[in-house]
C-alpha cells in the first residue's frame, strides 16, 4: 500500500514536471513537420533514450516495488505521448527512418531493466489509472 501522507513518493505532477524538463519536451512540441530537420531530431531523440535510460537505472531502481510499477506506467505514458509527436512528424520523409529507429530502440530500453511488471504497452490510453 502506497503511504499517502508523503507525497514525495507519489509519481505526481513534480515528476512529470522534472521528466518534461529533463527530455526537453517543450523542444520536441516546438518541431515542425516541414522545418524540422533530420539531425536536430536525431539529436532530440538521443538525449530523450539517454534521459529514459538514466530514469530506469538510476530512479526506477531505488524506487519500492509499489511505485516501481506506477513508475514504470508513467515513463510508458510518456513514451506514448512522445510517440504521438513522432507520428505527426513522420508525415515528413526525410524524417521516417529516424522515427522508425527511435520507435525499435524505445522498446529495447525497457526489455533492458529485466522487469516483467515493467513493459511497454501499446494500448496505453486503455490503462492509465
Amino acid at each position: 500500500m502506497v503511504n499517502t501522507s508523503d507525497f514525495s513518493n507519489l509519481p505526481s505532477l513534480e515528476f512529470d514536471k522534472k521528466f518534461r524538463t529533463d527530455i526537453q519536451y517543450e523542444k520536441l512540441i516546438s518541431f515542425e513537420e516541414k522545418k524540422t530537420s533530420e539531425a536536430d531530431l536525431n539529436i532530440w531523440i538521443e538525449k530523450f533514450k539517454k534521459e529514459l535510460e538514466k530514469y530506469f537505472n538510476i530512479e526506477y531502481k531505488s524506487l519500492n516495488e509499489e511505485l516501481r510499477q506506477k513508475r514504470c506506467r508513467d515513463l510508458d505514458y510518456w513514451v506514448f505521448k512522445v510517440e504521438g509527436k513522432m507520428s505527426d512528424l513522420s508525415k515528413n520523409l526525410n524524417l521516417f527512418n529516424t522515427i522508425f529507429l527511435f520507435q525499435k530502440d524505445v522498446p529495447l530500453i525497457f526489455n533492458k531493466i529485466k522487469d516483467p511488471e515493467c513493459v511497454r504497452n501499446k494500448d496505453t490510453l486503455n490503462n492509465l489509472e
